[in-house]
């Protein structure tokens, strides 16, 4: 009886590894046909613009800093 056990026990180890492998085959198989479908997509497709990296020039501002001219105390002229 101990033997049945024990291989039932194997049986069940060997469908787990199986259905590991078998999902990672899906999940690989699914994102090569979506970058597949995104590259067919972009081809010769006029809405879609080159590569490029953007160029933006600008100036970083941390949250809850206020910009230099705002936290510059306004001057009394009146006196």
């Amino acid at each position: 009886m101990s033997d049945l056990k024990k291989a039932w026990k194997q049986t069940a180890k060997s469908f787990i590894l199986a259905f590991n492998d078998l999902g990672a085959s899906v999940i690989d198989s699914v994102k090569a046909g979506k970058d597949i479908a995104v590259e067919w997509a972009r081809k010769d497709n006029p809405h879609v613009e080159n590569d490029q990296p953007v160029e933006a020039e600008g100036v970083e501002v941390t949250e809850g800093a206020a910009p230099a001219e705002e936290a510059a105390p306004a001057e009394n002229t009146a006196e």
